[in-house]
This record gives C-alpha cells, structure tokens and sequence, in this order.
C-alpha cells in the first residue's frame, strides 16, 4: 500500500467517479482502476461495488470503514514529507517592529532564509507593536522579539543588542546646509518640528528642551515624515537607520548631528524564560549569527 494507491482511493471516494479522479489526478483512466485494483487486492477485500452501466461508485462496507484509515495514513505521509523535507531548516517564529524589520533586519532575513550565514532558517515573521510583541513571547506564539520598549514581565528574558545615534533631518534645496556640521536643539524651533516619540528616554530629552512645546505635527509612523518633510523650515528626529533610508530617497534631505544628542534608541531582543523545546536549537544558532550580524554592521553600536 502507498501513498498514490490512498490519494486515488480517496479520490474517488471525492468524485464518485473512477474517470473523473483520474482526470484531477492527471492520470488515465486505467492507471487510476489499477491503482484501486492493487490496494483491494493488499488490503484483502472489495472498496467500491462494481457493475455496468455504473456511472457514480457505490463503497462497499469495507470502503466506508476504510475512508478514515486512509485520509489518516495520508495525512501522516504528508506530514512525513513535510518534517523530512524542511529537515535542513530551523524553524523559528519573530516578531519585530516595523522599523527594525524594514531598516535594520531585513538584510539578515534574507541571508538566514537563503542558508548564506551557514544554516538556513524556515522563518515566520510577524510585524507588531512591542506591546503584542511583549504578549506573543509570553504565549510562546513567538520565539524571539525584537523591540525598543519594554514591558518587564517574570517570564521574559530581555537582552540589550544595539544603540543608535539620533539625527536632524531637514530638507536644503539650496545646498546652503552642506556646509553645516551639527545642529544644537535651541536652533530649532518646535513649532515646525515633525515628532515621533521614538522612546521614554527621548521624550524626556525632548521635554527638558522644549517643555511640552506644540510641534508642527506628532506622527506614530516613522513612513509619513518623509511626505511631511517637504519644506526647508521643517525638521525631524529619527534613529540613524531612519535617516539613512530617507537621505536615499530623497537627495534633497540632509542629517545631521546634535550637539547635544538625544539617548540613543536602544533595541531589545526578548524570548521566554521557558522557550519551546523544538526551538532551543533553532533560538541558539540564531543567537550567534545575530551577534555576528550586529559586530560586522558598521552603522549601530552593539552593547
């Protein structure tokens, strides 16, 4: 008995029909009845009732009590195939947000997935704010969290990965603004501020400058300063990875240093205390490369 004798089998039983299995199955019409044929004659006793003239099957006693043998010995073939198939990938499920997944991790993705970091990851990634992030750890639905605030709980590990350094974006369409090195934060006036509130550390920086002064406009999504940002008085302060993607969209867009720097964005990874323990290989190879990842990325400071 094989797995091509149960899926015509069942089939048939789906279709009634020895002509129309075969024609879902891209197989003649013989090939299908010997198919049948085979698998009555291993199992010992009749599946379908035959006649002429019969154009629907009828299933013999023997063929009902058979139908959950098969689609069980059938979902156990594919579930073999499947684990032996993705046998040479580690599993694993992230959350991230969505500025870490898009302008910081996207690239090591993309090599875990193609095995170009030595193994090659079956992952499932899950773009979230950390507070879900936080909740899918704790459920274990997630294997390991990446985010930029914290919300402690007994059951999550929290480990500190990388900083980085905060920058002015304004546009110059002059070109005037090549010439300037830094801003300091009294220079700039919060009444045409674009503010995101990129951590508590930050909104306390931006508090002891400009004391719950009315920005231009508040943002909870770093992907519309860029269309904000469209005027030389205009400014914003993003992360180093932020700034980067916008100075490459839009030439016309400078950044530049603080004199007095916010706090660094610090970025988090977080798993369970207690991780799933079909993922504890997966979860420490994954480890290691992420800190190769982060020692080899010459644009944020590993902690």
């Amino acid at each position: 008995m094989d797995i091509l004798q149960l899926e015509t089998f069942l089939e048939i039983v789906n279709t009634k029909s020895i002509s129309e299995a075969s024609r879902r199955l891209f197989i003649s019409q013989p090939t299908a009845s010997h198919r049948l044929n085979t698998l009555e004659e291993e199992l010992g006793f009749p599946l379908i009732e035959r006649g002429k003239g019969v154009r629907k099957i009828r299933l013999t006693p023997f063929g009902e009590k058979f139908i959950p043998v098969a689609y069980k010995w059938s979902d156990l073939w594919k579930d073999l195939q499947y684990q032996m198939n993705s046998q040479y990938k580690l599993p694993l499920a992230i959350g991230c947000t969505e500025s870490m997944n898009i302008h910081v991790f996207a690239p090591f993705y993309k090599e875990l997935q193609r095995g170009q970091r030595g193994h090659a990851f079956d992952l499932m990634i899950r773009t979230e704010r950390s507070t879900e992030i936080h909740r899918m750890i704790e459920n274990r639905d997630l294997d390991v969290g990446f985010v930029y605030s914290l919300h402690p709980n007994t059951n999550i590990l929290i480990t500190p990965l990388f900083a980085e350094q905060m920058f002015v974006l304004r546009l110059d369409e002059s070109g005037a603004g090549a010439e300037r090195e830094q801003y300091h934060p009294s220079e700039l006036d919060t009444k045409y501020e674009i503010y995101t509130n990129w951590s508590g550390d930050f909104q306390m920086w931006h508090q002891n400058y400009w004391n719950y002064a009315s920005p231009f406009v508040t943002l909870d999504s770093e992907y519309l300063i860029i269309d904000y940002l469209d005027s030389p008085e205009l400014w914003a302060i993003v992360p180093d990875s932020v700034a980067r993607v916008f100075v490459q969209r839009n030439p016309l867009i400078r950044a530049y240093p603080l004199a007095e720097n916010p706090p660094k964005r610090v970025y988090y990874k977080i798993t369970h205390r207690v991780p799933r323990e079909n993922r504890l290989n997966s979860l420490q190879i994954f480890s290691g490369l992420l800190a190769e990842f982060i020692f080899c990325h010459e644009d944020i400071s590993s902690l």
